[in-house]
C-alpha cells in the first residue's frame, strides 16, 4: 500500500503541471519505480549519490515531458 501511496502523491503533484491524464499517469509510474530504485541502491551502497543522480535524472523526465507538451 505504501508504494501506491507515493504513486498518488506524484500522481497529484503531476496533475498541476500537466494536463493530459495520460502524460501524469505515466510520470507517476515512471518517478515512483526511479525513486524505488535509487532508495535501494542508495541503501545497498551506504552512499546518497544515488538519490543525487536520481534526481537529476526526475528532472531531466519532467523537463522531457514539458518540452513534448509545449
Amino acid at each position: 500500500a505504501h508504494k501506491e501511496q507515493v504513486e498518488q502523491i506524484l500522481h497529484s503533484h503531476l496533475q498541476a503541471l500537466f494536463s493530459d491524464r495520460h502524460t501524469v499517469e505515466s510520470l507517476a509510474r515512471h518517478l515512483a519505480f526511479l525513486l524505488e530504485g535509487a532508495i535501494t541502491r542508495s541503501g545497498l551502497e551506504g552512499s546518497s549519490a544515488c538519490m543525487q543522480q536520481a534526481a537529476a535524472m526526475a528532472e531531466q523526465l519532467l523537463n522531457s515531458a514539458q518540452r513534448a507538451v509545449s
